[in-house]
């Protein structure tokens, strides 16, 4: 059995950085580096078009998307160590952002539209529900953020 899964994108990227280096594969240039995600993200949207029903259904499709999006992970947390970005604390910042940018109740609107045009069910959650774990993901964000480094 593997070791114990890293806790958090900042100890991911240091674990593949010393991986990249005991390999040499820290040469590889940020440019190839990025054509190698966009290929990745291509085996992604094999396994989804499978799973959304636009090529033959594939039960095998589910457990194939995982490794494509581990690929995809990992390439991205190269891509940002190459180019000197700590990709957790962005990814936690834009997250912040995002939450004053789309105000739940605007989101629920927006998303209902959507639906609408899609021909989509209205979903059975209610706003207090979503208020509820908006909530909670905003405290274990800021309780993320206020570990000692």
């Amino acid at each position: 059995m593997p070791e114990a899964v890293a806790s958090s994108l900042a100890v991911l990227q240091r674990r593949l950085e010393d991986f990249d280096a005991a390999r040499g594969w820290d040469a590889v240039s940020p440019a190839h580096t990025a054509l190698h995600l966009m290929e990745e993200l291509g085996e992604v949207m094999r396994e989804a078009l499978h799973l959304e029903g636009y090529k033959s259904p594939d039960p095998a499709a589910r457990e194939r998307l995982g490794g494509e999006l581990a690929d995809v992970t990992l390439l991205l947390l190269k891509l940002a160590s190459q180019y000197g970005v700590d990709l957790e604390k962005v990814v936690l910042e834009k997250m912040a952002a995002n939450e004053l940018r789309f105000p739940l109740e605007e989101s629920e609107a927006a998303m209902q539209i959507y639906r609408e045009r899609q021909g989509l069910e209205q979903p059975k959650l209610q706003t207090q529900t979503l208020e509820k774990r908006n909530l909670e993901m905003l405290d274990a964000r800021q309780s993320t953020l206020e570990m000692p480094e």
